[in-house]
């Protein structure tokens, strides 16, 4: 479909504009994808200038008629109905203490898990040690012979 985006008003091809202005009504029409006011492409704000000069509010001295419509309304009303359509409801209390609800299900059950996870990694090192140094030293790799000099890092550095 063609036709001029003006911001979030959208003007289908064959769309008619007026302005009144000292007495006269000027008229200008959406063509492709152009508003076409005297032969010439312009803007909302250039149709007012044009008309008027400066000092008007395309938003409120435009008015506008779509194809297959007989009235004539503001673009200013237009907007405002496009924008009151567009509201997204507020949230009832309700919803939002069930919304709450629901993510702090599913942080406890994440940290459950994690705690269940430490937990069985703590046992199995237990165990390991139980069973002889041998294998603790598979589940941490780093005592004795194997340890870095590096993970002894009280014993290298000055204090001040």
């Amino acid at each position: 479909m063609r036709g001029y985006q003006w911001k979030s008003l959208f003007l289908p091809e064959s769309t008619e504009l007026r302005m009144t202005c000292a007495g006269q009504t000027f008229y200008a029409r959406v063509e492709g994808d152009e508003i076409v006011y005297q032969g010439r492409p312009v803007s909302p704000r250039q149709l007012t200038l044009a008309i008027a000069g400066d000092g008007r509010n395309a938003w409120r001295d435009l008015w506008i008629r779509f194809p297959g419509e007989t009235k004539w309304k503001t673009a200013a009303c237009l907007r405002r109905a496009l924008e009151k359509a567009s509201a997204v409801a507020p949230v009832s209390p309700v919803e939002g203490i069930t919304a709450a609800v629901a993510g702090l299900t599913e942080a406890l059950k994440t940290a459950l898990t994690f705690a269940g996870h430490a937990s069985a990694q703590e046992l199995a090192l237990e165990k390991a040690v139980e069973e002889g140094r041998e294998q603790a030293s598979q589940v941490n790799r780093r005592h004795g012979q194997s340890r870095r000099a590096d993970d002894i890092l009280g014993e290298t550095c000055a204090f001040d």
